[in-house]
């Protein structure tokens, strides 16, 4: 089911592949996809009357319009500035985090090599982490991909706690 809160243009790349394996005509697909719609996608129904879309490629057009993310981008790029990492999130699913909202905030740039979009990306990942000194860290790596930078900042941030744990082990056992 689809129901506008995340981009369409994922749930339609599922639901195409669904609708070639079973062998779907154009107005299976069409009927598929309205039983498909919940919540605000299924509104897009009703606003329009039911009879308004004739076919499956008219209804699809109507969702990328809706619900496709180039008419979000300056959004999503307000939320990828000011992406933060949450209380006890892991390196790994803040990285996630910040890919996904680059493919928003960047739609169709998101196999760009080194160069602008890299760079913007890392920015915004060493942006969301709250230790300054793993950010300099890092920076020091100069690292050309999110993927260097997010590695080098799992690598210090294991360091870091195993050189932390084997302080407190020491300074423990010099206390007793």
């Amino acid at each position: 089911t689809f129901d506008g809160e995340t981009p369409v243009a994922g749930f339609l790349i599922k639901f195409e592949a669904v609708a070639k394996y079973y062998g779907w005509n154009d107005q299976q697909r069409f009927n598929h996809l309205v039983w498909a719609l919940k919540g605000k996608a299924e509104e897009l129904l009703s606003d329009q009357g039911s009879d308004r879309f004739k076919s499956w490629s008219e209804l699809v057009a109507h969702l990328r319009k809706r619900f496709g993310v180039e008419h979000q981008v300056v959004a999503h790029q307000l939320d990828l500035k000011n992406c933060r990492a949450a209380n006890g999130e892991s390196i790994p699913a803040l990285v996630n985090r910040v890919r996904w909202l680059m493919a928003l905030a960047y739609p169709g740039r998101v196999k760009a090599g080194p160069g602008i979009y890299q760079a913007v990306a890392i920015d915004r990942f060493l942006a969301a982490l709250h230790d300054p000194e793993l950010v300099m860290r890092v920076r020091e790596k100069e690292p050309a991909t999110l993927d260097e930078a997010w590695r080098a900042a799992i690598k210090l941030e294991t360091i870091t706690q195993m050189y932390r744990a084997e302080v407190a082990k020491i300074s423990q056992s010099q206390g007793n």
